[in-house]
């Protein structure tokens, strides 16, 4: 699904949040910020990043190419099963939180960012005409009430 840039949807402390349901482990969006032929914004990603550990829930709060700010919990997400997941950002504080089913399972200080979330946000797809390496893959499974 691509939800039309928003200014609302512009914004610098934020919350991604949705219940998925993985099919397997692959690496997959549930939600990015994606301008056509430009790099990866913001996101939230799930499964089993390159040369990474099973089950991870993955931020990049990224604010443009090579500008990242990248939290990770590995092991926190398990396959055919539904659980709800987020991330948060409060940009006053520079607090970044990973959460899977209301707990915190990570958090970091971040410092203060501004998120690339000017961008059109796909939830659970990645386009093809993405510039990073990892374009167009689909989340496998199930993704329900996103929420922004």
């Amino acid at each position: 699904m691509k939800v039309a840039p928003s200014v609302p949807l512009n914004v610098r402390s934020l919350t991604l949040a949705a219940w998925i349901n993985p099919a397997n482990e692959s690496y997959m969006p549930v939600f990015q910020f994606q301008e056509d032929g430009e790099y990866m914004g913001a996101l939230l990603w799930a499964g089993q990043a390159p040369g990474g550990l099973k089950g991870t829930l993955y931020s990049n709060l990224r604010e443009s190419h090579l500008n990242n700010a990248v939290i990770d919990a590995p092991g926190v997400i398990p396959t055919n099963q539904w659980t709800f997941v987020a991330v948060t950002y409060d940009q006053a504080s520079g607090v970044q939180r990973l959460y899977v089913n209301g707990e915190i399972v990570k958090e970091a200080n971040s410092g203060s960012l501004n998120p690339n979330t000017h961008a059109p946000l796909y939830i659970g797809h990645v386009p093809p005409t993405s510039l990073d390496l990892l374009r167009n893959i689909s989340f496998m499974g199930e993704i329900d009430d996103p929420q922004v």
